[in-house]
């Protein structure tokens, strides 16, 4: 795993507890929302896996925010990082 990857597999997970929380969102109504499972949304909170883009889609709907607001400052930080 590279340190790119690792980063956004942080940034990710910041970007999606930050959301949640300040939506007051649980995991399970995420995962209801979603259509993930509640253990692979602890996983992506907890760095421990990277989002496929349906799985980003999918949380961003559940979330009523675009993909964009759960990863461009990651992708923005890499490129300038180039």
């Amino acid at each position: 795993m590279t340190g790119s990857e690792d980063k956004f597999r942080l940034g990710f997970a910041q970007n999606l507890a930050r959301l949640m929380e300040a939506q007051g969102s649980s995991v399970a109504a995420v995962a209801e929302a979603s259509g993930l499972k509640p253990s692979r949304i602890e996983r992506l909170i907890a760095a421990k896996a990277e989002p496929g883009a349906i799985e980003i889609m999918r949380l961003a709907k559940a979330l009523h925010v675009t993909p964009g607001d759960l990863i461009d400052d990651i992708v923005r930080g890499s490129d300038s990082e180039a």
